[in-house]
């Protein structure tokens, strides 16, 4: 029995050993910073910032600057846990958080520090006649404020179905920061209303917005 307890201590004590020992290995975290889809963002500071935690003590702030490719790399050998962080790009806000990335070597990919932009074709159905002239469908304008137009656009009754609008390059503000790691498309909602604004009966669609896909993507308004 002494010899059972006394080997289970040493293995106990090996292992502590060990992962004190892999706790102040150095590490590194690395990734390519993307302008968009085919352009680097060439000699761009940023930051990894940690949060503070009970257990883990303060946050930290590791600093970097991007080669010509938009490479950057940086190496940290504290004793501080850094399986979960935020990157930051200085003059804009967090791009990415990794909440669960383990080991010694995290290498992030591409990491977008401007929102996505998609192409739309916007259909019109309608399961109710009942409007006429005096009638008028609102609509949020995807495409403001690149396209130039109003945020909210109108349509006249009487109400045809079909293609009713076209638009190129609407991007999605609140789609950072982004969840390294994660299969979900990002998405933005685009409200829609006849005559009225009411908060409690006003309709919406979502539009996925993936970075780096130049296809148009058809949504449908539905008129009740």
């Amino acid at each position: 029995m002494k010899t059972t307890s006394y080997f289970i201590v040493i293995l106990l004590l090996a292992f502590s050993c060990k992962k004190m020992t892999n706790s102040n290995d150095p590490v590194v975290i690395e990734g390519i910073l993307m302008a968009s889809c085919d352009v680097p963002a060439a000699n761009k500071s940023g930051f990894i910032i940690t949060d503070d935690g009970l257990l883990s003590g303060p946050g930290i702030s590791l600093s970097f600057t991007t080669d010509e490719n938009g490479y950057f790399k940086i190496t940290h050998t504290g004793k501080e846990s850094m399986d979960k962080f935020t990157v930051r790009v200085q003059g804009s806000s967090d791009v990415l958080r990794v909440t669960n990335l383990s080991g010694n070597t995290k290498n992030l990919g591409k990491v977008y520090i401007n929102p996505p932009s998609v192409n739309i074709y916007m259909k019109l159905k309608i399961n109710n006649h009942i409007y006429n002239e005096l009638d008028t469908l609102h609509y949020r304008n995807a495409g403001y404020p690149t396209n130039g137009l109003d945020p909210w656009l109108k349509i006249a009754g009487p109400f045809v179905e079909g293609t009713i609008d076209t638009i190129y390059n609407a991007v999605n503000p609140g789609v950072f920061p982004l969840s390294f790691g994660s299969n979900l498309i990002p998405e933005m909602r685009l409200d829609y209303y006849i005559n009225n604004y009411d908060s409690w009966n006003d309709k919406f669609v979502y539009i996925s917005t993936p970075h780096c896909s130049d296809e148009y993507q058809t949504i449908t308004l539905v008129i009740d």
